[in-house]
């Protein structure tokens, strides 16, 4: 199977239209958001010429694309140290009483 067939059934934005070539995109970089990813691998992922994936990207989305990965891999790490920094003080708070019940009047 053709790996860049693996993307096509996906549909990205029920309630706005995108190019079906850019949303194929959009879903390769969210499925390998944790890897490396250079507009070679991209290329290579979507069956793609490098020159076109950059140009109908940035067309229809306004920003390029390493700049659109680069954006959304720092707002997934961030995303992701705000979720173990709550899970964390969750963590904590449950500890309290254990830590502190020596302080609690008998």
């Amino acid at each position: 199977m053709l790996i860049g067939m693996k993307y096509m059934h996906k549909s990205l934005f029920s309630s706005k239209m995108l190019n079906p070539t850019v949303t194929l995109i959009i879903n390769c970089i969210n499925d390998h958001l944790t890897e490396p990813l250079s507009l070679k691998t991209l290329s290579g992922y979507t069956f793609l010429n490098q020159s076109y994936l950059a140009q109908i990207f940035h067309t229809y989305m306004k920003i390029g694309v390493m700049d659109y990965v680069n954006k959304k891999d720092f707002h997934c790490r961030i995303y992701d140290t705000k979720r173990r920094h709550i899970s964390h003080r969750s963590e904590q708070k449950a500890r309290l009483p254990r830590l502190f019940r020596f302080l609690s009047p008998l």
